[in-house]
């Protein structure tokens, strides 16, 4: 059942994400186009508003199918498609279950996009070559290889946006066992979640410096960050931001379990 859900889920999120896609590539080829133009004011002008909308279009791939799992669970858990959701023979975590996964697929494909988009708009062996050169020196630094270095990036970055949807999806879930303002309390519960978690990590992290001399240097700013802290400081993150996500699974879990309160 869940593999059903998450195609229906994934039909409806991807169907607009599409869109913008194929909109973000033709741009990026447009703005690669301007490259065989010779240098002009017009030019120089047509090339940065195409980069401009390149840019904007590649952050909105990402950030729009976000925003459409978030209406997604919305729409599909409490307004009018919700007497149909609520009909199926499935339980409510297997529900929740294939919202966050669609909301995952989706970010993978928005990373997907605006990988291409980018290679596409701005690829030259200048450019590659400088941002190796810059890898290598924090590679280097971290006593680590480029490859395990992007690894980390993406793995922190991948958690850092999932953390992020499932603060919303946590938000909207609790927000709508109120009886009226619930977009506002979804809002206001989303955003508690978000600052609460965040202090709770500064303070995870400023308890572990205490103990140790080069995280200290963190919060100081005395002294020379070290390789060694930047490492135990990215594993904390991937650990905290695993340990968020899984709690705000359980209690997006446990609401559901109370009850849906239907518009």
């Amino acid at each position: 059942m869940l593999k059903k859900l998450l195609k229906y889920d994934l039909k409806w999120i991807l169907k607009v994400e599409y869109i913008w896609s194929v909109i973000t590539i033709i741009f990026a080829i447009l703005t690669r186009l301007t490259s065989l133009l010779n240098e002009s004011v017009i030019t120089s002008i047509i090339k940065s508003v195409l980069t401009s909308i390149t840019i904007t279009g590649m952050l909105n791939v990402l950030f729009n199918g976000i925003i459409r799992t978030w209406i997604r669970v919305r729409n599909n858990l409490y307004k009018d498609e919700a007497y149909l959701t609520h009909t199926l023979p499935v339980e409510s975590k297997t529900i929740l279950s294939s919202k966050v996964l669609s909301g995952i697929i989706t970010m993978l494909f928005g990373i997907l996009i605006i990988t291409i988009s980018f290679f596409i708009a701005f690829y030259n062996e200048s450019l590659i070559n400088y941002i190796k050169e810059s890898m290598q020196i924090v590679a280097t630094t971290l006593n680590s290889s480029i490859t395990k270095l992007l690894l980390i990036l993406f793995i922190v970055l991948f958690l850092e946006f999932t953390f992020i949807l499932m603060v919303g999806i946590t938000g909207i879930i609790k927000g709508h066992e109120a009886n009226d303002g619930k977009v506002i309390k979804s809002v206001l519960y989303s955003g508690i979640y978000w600052l609460s978690f965040s202090i709770l990590s500064l303070l995870i992290v400023y308890i572990i410096s205490l103990t140790n001399k080069d995280m200290n240097a963190l919060f100081t700013g005395t002294g020379v960050i070290s390789y060694s802290a930047l490492k135990i400081f990215l594993l904390l993150v991937i650990v905290i931001y695993i340990i968020y996500i899984i709690v705000l699974y359980l209690i997006s879990k446990h609401e559901l379990n109370k009850g849906i309160n239907i518009d």
